[in-house]
């Protein structure tokens, strides 16, 4: 088995999300080396970032596959009995839509491959094989069995006055000193 993982379209260049983002897709294809099929393959993904609550995530498998995600935001991909068959890979499109925590406090990492920026989440995933699924093939070269990206999640504020007292003094007077108390809340 191998993975790779790519944020958005293909490059870097999205990796970075505007202020106004409504969501991100990750690409995640699965391969098969051979020379066997083998059935039992398992993915995992933690979302970086997810805020439950706030955070929606999607897996859009192949026919077949079933992907669950955890109230945590830990995608799980199964194929149980459908086999993975060496040349026809199995591509995942997981959709995040709502709010994600910003990375701007990350530091650099290490992430897959690549590294990744400071100021960005690294987002990994791995394949393995459930050999409790009857007719799993093994697994030689457990070298490329993960894969990450990353992106940068801007900080977004949603700064709001609660309230505003005078605390002393007469507004508008001169030669008054007022002070007043400002509350909010983000």
């Amino acid at each position: 088995l191998s993975v790779t993982k790519q944020t958005n379209g293909p490059g870097d260049t999205d990796n970075t999300l505007p202020i106004n983002y409504t969501g991100v897709n990750y690409t995640i294809v699965v391969s098969n080396a051979g020379p066997d099929p083998t059935v039992g393959v398992i993915l995992e993904d933690t979302i970086p970032g997810f805020v439950p609550g706030e955070t929606s995530a999607a897996g859009n498998a192949p026919a077949g596959w079933n992907c669950t995600v955890s109230g945590s935001g830990t995608l799980n991909c199964q194929s149980g009995a459908t086999p993975l068959s060496p040349g026809s890979p199995a591509t995942i499109v997981v959709a995040l839509t709502g709010l994600l925590a910003d990375s701007a406090s990350r530091p650099q990492e290490v992430c897959g491959t690549i590294t990744s920026p400071a100021g960005s989440w690294c987002n990994r995933v791995g394949v393995r094989i459930d050999p409790n699924v009857g007719g799993s093939s093994g697994d030689f070269d457990l070298s490329n069995n993960t894969a990450g990206d990353f992106v940068r999640v801007p900080r977004v504020a949603n700064v709001q006055t609660t309230t505003k007292n005078i605390v002393t003094g007469s507004p508008g007077q001169v030669g008054v000193d007022t002070v007043y108390r400002i509350d909010y809340t983000n």
